[in-house]
């Protein structure tokens, strides 16, 4: 069968057909592969930019903090940032100390706890001076550690060793578009104030009159925000005739303003004309404390205090003043003597002077309490030594600290009416940890007292108890406060308590606190410190406050003390409790991690 060109006619236009299919198939294809592309592309510009926005959350929560914005206040929503926003939510990791199960070198990877119960998945721990990474926990175990971090020293610790944590973890979610990226950061420790400094105040003797007189005035240089104000003022009496501050008439003030006054009367009365006599009768108890603890809340800038006073006669009481103010504690709580007197009871727990919830999260607590004592009959009373305590918790809680010798209440002119002690102590403590002072009296009806609470958290710090040390003629150091700050500027408190145990009358002649490295004015209190012999004002409580700007760093404290002839006489005794605070918390950033 022949074929013919007519029978091909439709050839031409199928195979034109089928080239015009191919090729819109091929162009449709081209689009869609273009589409993709730049699809991808501009997903790929989205992420991009999204993490920048995360990692910008991240700067801008680590500018906060490091100007002393709290990690748990480490919470920015929805924050516009070029084309995208961010969200920053923050976790703070301070757990009560754990210590260490076994003793560890100087090598090891794996470090055994009794628990890590509320540490950081991964992060950095400290024990003693040195600070270590890991990378996590097994059990009881922090495993993979890099031992020496931060360019501290490793070094082998013992079992029991506290180990200790603070740091705050940081997310930062940013968005741009469809587009979510996050960032992460770690940082070790609390936010530094503001001011990295204190301020203080250490005057002279002042004469108080009987007309209000200013006895210390501190005009501060310091940032705008929440003051703790640390104040001790020392009384004595150089006639033999007592007198009198009257119940509210010494005033802690700023400007003008009382923020905090005394709540019972305070008498001050002289040395015995007879001193240095066998079984002397005559009233000795020459001195008084009072102890201030205030939190100035929402202060504004350099603002100045002022302590007044007012005396029932003239031309006998002295007054010393020694104040402290810090500037914007990370975390701190005062009850800012909201009490008033409680009377003291004969029950084996005591009475509440004062209990409060801080409401602080949990951490390493310095604890100070201050007490004002009245002996408010004509019978002498007596809280035995150990009766005055400082605990945690309620009013059968665990005792943190106590009076180290009896509290003798004279009844010949209430000689030792109005009388301070300062309790300090430290804790490891729970969120919200309350602090309780209770007080034993020796007989109902007597004594009142009156208290306030002040606890800082989150400052470096190093805590001394002596114990009851003997004093002698010549001057010595007593207790020496060894630390492991890096340089900076530290404030050191101490507390003393001082007894009498001989018949006759004693003097102590040197009570101060010093830097072991010198160079700095020592605190030194009012001397002579007299005690009474004959079992009847033989005690007295004291305290001294050091402040050291740019100090070099490891410094080590001590306080100095020194009674008059003791020969063939029962010693004076003492006990001190010291703490030293670094001020300057140096902060260090981990790597990002990006996701």
């Amino acid at each position: 069968m022949r074929c013919t060109i007519k029978d091909q006619h439709g050839v031409s236009l199928i195979a034109a057909v089928f080239i015009i299919v191919i090729l819109a198939f091929m162009g449709m294809m081209f689009i869609s592969m273009v589409t993709t592309s730049s699809v991808t592309a501009t997903n790929d510009l989205l992420s991009a930019q999204a993490l920048d926005v995360a990692e910008g959350g991240i700067e801008f929560a680590l500018y906060q903090f490091k100007s002393g914005t709290v990690c748990t206040a480490l919470a920015n929503s929805n924050v516009f940032l070029g084309r995208g926003s961010f969200t920053v939510t923050s976790t703070l990791y301070s757990p009560a100390a754990t210590v260490l199960t076994a003793n560890i070198t100087a090598t090891s990877a794996t470090i055994p706890v009794i628990s890590t119960a509320g540490y950081a998945p991964q992060g950095r721990i400290t024990i003693e001076s040195e600070a270590m990474w890991y990378g996590g926990i097994s059990g009881n175990n922090f495993v993979n550690v890099q031992r020496g971090a931060g360019g501290t020293t490793a070094a082998t610790h013992a079992v029991s060793s506290s180990v200790s944590q603070s740091q705050c973890n940081i997310l930062s979610a940013g968005n741009v578009g469809t587009a979510q990226r996050t960032a992460a950061a770690s940082v070790q420790g609390t936010p530094p104030s503001p001011s990295s400094s204190a301020t203080s105040f250490d005057g002279p003797l002042t004469l108080v009159s009987t007309a209000t007189t200013s006895i210390a005035s501190l005009a501060t240089t310091l940032a705008a925000g929440n003051n703790l104000i640390i104040a001790i003022v020392t009384f004595q009496n150089v006639t033999n005739t007592a007198a009198d501050i009257n119940a509210g008439n010494l005033q802690l003030r700023y400007d003008t303003t009382v923020l905090d006054s005394t709540k019972s009367l305070i008498r001050v009365t002289g040395p015995s004309t007879n001193a240095g006599t066998l079984y002397d009768t005559d009233n000795i108890f020459a001195q008084k404390t009072h102890f201030f603890l205030y939190r100035h809340t929402g202060a504004p800038a350099s603002p100045t205090y002022n302590l007044v006073a007012q005396a029932t006669a003239s031309n006998r009481i002295y007054a010393k003043v020694k104040m402290v103010v810090l500037n914007n504690v990370p975390y701190s709580y005062s009850s800012n003597d909201s009490d008033g007197n409680i009377q003291l009871t004969t029950n084996a727990s005591g009475a509440v002077l004062a209990s409060h919830a801080t409401g602080l999260p949990a951490g390493n607590n310095i604890v100070l309490a201050a007490v004002q004592l009245d002996q408010t009959t004509t019978n002498s009373r007596t809280i035995d030594a150990g009766d005055l305590i400082l605990r945690k918790g309620g009013g059968t809680g665990t005792s943190l600290n106590y009076n180290a010798f009896d509290i003798d209440l004279e009844s010949r002119d209430n000689a030792k009416r109005g009388t301070g002690y300062l309790l300090i102590a430290t804790d490891s403590g729970a969120a919200n940890q309350t602090y309780t002072v209770t007080g034993r009296a020796s007989r109902m009806n007597s004594i009142n007292g009156s208290v306030s609470i002040m606890v800082l958290q989150g400052l470096s710090f190093s805590y001394l108890s002596t114990g009851t040390v003997d004093l002698s003629a010549t001057a010595a150091t007593l207790g020496s406060l060894s630390t492991t700050f890096d340089a900076g500027n530290n404030v050191v408190i101490s507390a003393t308590q001082t007894m009498n145990y001989d018949w006759y009358n004693r003097n102590v002649l040197t009570d101060r606190l010093v830097y072991g490295g010198g160079g700095i004015t020592p605190s030194s209190n009012v001397v002579p410190i007299y005690l009474q012999g004959s079992i009847t004002n033989d005690d007295y409580a004291s305290g001294l406050l050091l402040y050291h700007s740019n100090a070099p760093a490891n410094p080590t404290y001590n306080w100095q003390s020194q009674s008059d002839s003791a020969a063939g006489l029962e010693p004076i005794r003492a006990d001190t409790d010291m703490v030293a605070v670094h001020l300057s918390n140096n902060s260090s950033i981990s790597i990002f991690s990006r996701q």
